[in-house]
């Protein structure tokens, strides 16, 4: 069986006052995550002027060079190309992915945000590669829960298209999300800290 994804996504806690400090974090994270085995990182640094998200990109994509860790950044598919980094990653209020891809070709992958059935398949027709759905489970500051049988609905609804579930993610519930058919697994909280991270992995690791 193939090995489900791992999608980290950083904390967000970087701004051009802390840059400093906080871009060094955010890539010693990355490398640590990759070292155990987590397959994607999404860079989501929302409050970085463009100049320090790319310093930032390029700090990472060398850190990852010699890894299987797969680099997105967050809505910026200009720096995501400038640096090399293997993706991005685009929110409901980003530019659509039809459009990044007549831009980009094929030298990006795109993972589209989605809360619906309505949103994947917009994704799908929009060409993107694949979909980041939730939220799954309660998570701080997001809206309700869709819960396990609408994960599974989008799953089958979206044929071969892959589902990443995002939301309320941990060691504990991860494997519901895969056993439903979703691609992988993503979230913040749950790879902030190396020693979940590593539980996460290891639960997933079970099911190859």
């Amino acid at each position: 069986m193939k090995r489900p994804i791992t999608y980290a996504i950083s904390q967000g806690l970087s701004n051009d006052l802390n840059f400093e400090e906080t871009s060094k974090n955010i890539v010693e994270h990355a490398k640590k995550l990759s070292d155990i085995g987590v397959s994607y990182f999404q860079i989501r640094e929302k409050s970085l002027s463009s100049s320090n998200l790319y310093k930032l990109s390029v700090d990472a994509v060398n850190a990852l060079r010699n890894t299987e860790m797969r680099l997105l950044i967050n809505d910026r598919a200009d720096i995501a190309a400038a640096v090399g980094a293997y993706g991005v990653h685009l929110a409901g209020s980003s530019i659509p992915a039809h459009l990044v891809k007549r831009a980009f070709g094929s030298s990006l992958s795109i993972f589209v945000s989605t809360h619906s059935i309505d949103d994947v398949y917009q994704a799908i027709e929009h060409k993107a590669d694949a979909a980041v759905f939730g939220p799954i489970f309660s998570t701080p500051g997001k809206s309700e829960p869709v819960g396990m049988h609408v994960l599974r609905s989008v799953v089958d609804s979206a044929g071969e298209f892959p589902i990443v579930a995002l939301g309320g993610i941990d060691g504990s519930n991860c494997r519901s999300a895969v056993e439903v058919g979703a691609a992988g697994v993503a979230g913040i909280r749950c790879f902030a800290d190396l020693g979940s991270a590593r539980k996460l992995t290891d639960v997933l690791g079970d099911n190859e």
